[in-house]
């Protein structure tokens, strides 16, 4: 949309807010949008005083935001099964069908809503930066004639799209995601190269941390596992990086001015290996998701991989907690299916503690403590002399036979016991989170 926020008659917005608000805070709101007086302070100068637009709200304040979702709300009421997802200024509108011609002629009928609520509000719809995206087993003529008009023109249809920052093509796959943070992870390399000449050992770990390993955590926890050569390119850039301040000059000649082995280094920048970031994303997500009991819909389809005797496993079973892979309802690429595998790798005393702070604590330790040696080759580590593929092919490893839980002095209270507590004589597992939570 193009000047949504500056866009809609003053009338109208509060024509809208009316239900929402009594008399006192319908008249504060009047007075924010019509006639109000502006002053600007730069510095020590204040500026004549000026009359805000005779339509619109100011960008920047938070009554302005709240109007402006409010007003939206409505976008969403789409024909058919349609939905709407809104952030901000930008609308993504989905229709869905099992028949090419019925979602087409679904997706116009959402299209041409939408334009009609936009019309109606006096917001332009800017058909420059508006498009759409067939995801499914389209044929490729079914793709190219495929055609969507706003308000009588086409709109682009796209390969592949941006959603929340992350890149997917028609089949919902991330490899054009895994291309973008690869450029990305090697320009923020070289912007860090920029200033370890100026700045201390500890200071490259925290730029290393924060700049790339904050990029390659967004969304990490719900990405498959990548490709080895992925893993490879992303961890290769890093190693380069944490090479010139972490290996001594006698030990670069002594390699002749090769980088120095991987586990090494990470040890001595106290950095994660790439694949254990990534596994230390999935396990904290499930954690976060089992603790809070939240999202409700992802909490029991994790429920669900236990087992329909879960709640024995939890406390007398040899094993412990193990999550079932082999997930009629749940496709191989997609959470929690991601996550069986890595968690059931854990140590028994740390799975047991899963939904609770001891897993959160301690699995951070877990991972930070074990050995963190390439993954691609079949070799024995200098480091730790174990075979490299171990953790990949999620073979028992010593780390994980000798890793120790560390419990706390004083027992908290967690949703997750009580709900497994309660989940002993009664299946109602909506009642037990509903309970729990008020």
């Amino acid at each position: 949309m193009s000047n949504a926020f500056g866009s809609v008659d003053h009338h109208v917005i509060l024509k809208k807010m009316a239900p929402f608000l009594d008399k006192n805070a319908l008249r504060l709101l009047r007075s924010f949008l019509i006639n109000a007086k502006v002053r600007v302070k730069i510095k020590n100068e204040i500026s004549d005083e000026f009359f805000t637009a005779d339509r619109g709200y100011s960008q920047g304040s938070n009554l302005s935001t709240f109007c402006f979702l409010v007003l939206m709300s409505p976008s969403h009421n789409l024909p058919d099964d349609s939905t709407a997802f809104s952030f901000s200024d930008d609308d993504q509108l989905v229709s869905s069908d099992n028949n090419y011609n019925e979602c087409l002629a679904k997706a116009q009928r959402a299209a041409d809503s939408f334009a009609r609520f936009c019309n109606n509000h006096n917001i332009k719809i800017n058909n420059s930066k508006t498009n759409f995206i067939c995801i499914g087993n389209f044929t490729k003529s079914e793709i190219e004639k495929t055609e969507i008009k706003i308000n009588g023109e086409n709109i682009e249809n796209l390969d592949q799209i941006s959603i929340l920052g992350v890149t997917l093509n028609r089949k919902l796959s991330i490899t054009p995601y895994m291309a973008d943070v690869v450029k990305i992870v090697e320009n923020k390399t070289n912007l860090i190269n920029n200033f370890t000449k100026y700045t201390s050992k500890k200071v490259v770990s925290i730029l290393i941390k924060s700049f790339i390993f904050g990029k390659l955590n967004h969304g990490l926890a719900y990405f498959p596992d990548f490709s080895k050569e992925n893993y490879r390119k992303i961890q290769a850039k890093i190693n380069k990086l944490t090479d010139i301040k972490h290996t001594l000059a006698i030990e670069r000649k002594h390699l002749g001015y090769s980088i120095n082995n991987q586990a090494i280094l990470l040890r001595r920048g106290n950095l994660l290996s790439t694949p254990n970031l990534h596994r230390l994303s999935k396990m904290n997500r499930l954690n976060k998701i089992l603790m809070t009991l939240n999202p409700v819909w992802e909490f029991l389809e994790i429920i669900g991989t236990f087992g329909k005797n879960w709640t024995k496993s939890f406390i007398n079973s040899r094993n412990g907690p193990i999550m079932n892979i082999d997930l009629k309802y749940s496709t191989e690429k997609t959470a929690p299916k991601i996550w069986c595998e890595d968690f059931n790798a854990l140590p028994k005393n740390l799975r047991e503690n899963v939904g609770t702070e001891i897993f959160e604590t301690n699995i951070k330790k877990f991972y930070k403590s074990r050995c963190q040696h390439q993954e691609v080759e079949e070799i024995l580590c200098e480091a730790c002399g174990q075979n490299c593929a171990n953790y990949r092919l999620h073979r028992n490893d010593l780390h994980c036979q000798k890793f120790k839980v560390t419990n706390f002095r004083t027992e908290k209270f967690q949703k997750f016991e009580l709900f497994l507590h309660l989940s002993k004589s009664s299946n109602d597992y909506k009642d037990h989170i509903r309970a729990i939570n008020q």
